[in-house]
């Protein structure tokens, strides 16, 4: 109990910073703030070292909030339990995509940046894996929120939709706005001339990757009782600012 109330009260913490920081990352995302708007508008130099740090560090901290406020949140209904969810589910996501990094599967050709965060071992952002928690499990907590008497593959199988989802919307912003990643990076045959999506395999690398994290989670005999509404309110957060980029870019194309 002390451990649940403890995640409470930080998560509560958290959970205002998060929609605080969120809103710093919806002005910055969609008009693409960046380095060169700064120099723009800031003349003294501290500040504008500071703003450009602040600015190349926004998208990591957004992550790391999110994911922190949804595994917080599910300590609070499944206890001990979080952990091993939460271990499956980043070993799982670091060891995919690292070999997806590495080797072109099942992703495809992709190549990694800096931009989402530090990599570790100069190959995965330290925030992939953290995006993974964040869409594994506070999916799963809006299919059991939605559906509470459906059993384990169902679960698995609308928890890996909602994956299928947020990439389909994430891919662009992902790809040709923030460029966490680069599709079809040098080196590769398509290189000179990218199709302009991502191979079919990378979705469905998601929704497989998805279905097989969920499946694999301890399941629980009860619907959840406790701290779901922030998780899946991240989920809901990250998939609203994705959409507010596309939104703010078509709107920007009639001009």
């Amino acid at each position: 109990m002390k451990q649940k109330n403890f995640a409470h009260r930080i998560g509560t913490w958290l959970w205002w910073l998060f929609l605080a920081w969120t809103a710093v990352v919806a002005c910055v995302m969609p008009f693409e703030i960046g380095p060169h708007t700064v120099d723009a508008l800031v003349r003294s130099a501290p500040l504008n070292a500071l703003l450009k740090y602040v600015l190349s560090v926004a998208d990591a901290v957004w992550i790391v909030l999110g994911a922190s406020v949804v595994y917080l949140g599910v300590i609070r209904d499944a206890g001990a339990l979080a952990r091993v969810w939460s271990g499956i589910i980043l070993a799982g996501s670091a060891l995919i995509g690292t070999v997806g990094a590495r080797t072109d599967c099942p992703f495809g050709p992709l190549e990694f940046t800096d931009n989402m965060g530090a990599r570790l071992f100069a190959v995965l952002p330290f925030t992939i894996p953290l995006l993974w928690l964040i869409v594994v499990l506070a999916g799963r907590y809006l299919v059991l929120w939605r559906f509470p008497c459906a059993n384990r593959w169902q679960i698995a199988s609308a928890t890996a939709l909602l994956a299928l989802l947020t990439d389909l919307n994430l891919e662009f912003v992902a790809w040709k706005v923030r460029a966490y990643w680069i599709w079809y990076p040098a080196g590769t045959p398509l290189a000179f001339n990218p199709p302009a999506w991502p191979p079919w395999q990378n979705f469905a690398a998601w929704f497989t990757i998805a279905f097989l994290l969920t499946a694999l989670l301890p399941d629980v005999t009860r619907p959840p009782r406790a701290g779901v509404a922030r998780p899946i309110l991240i989920l809901v957060a990250l998939n609203a600012l994705f959409l507010l980029v596309h939104a703010v870019r078509w709107m920007r194309s009639f001009h």
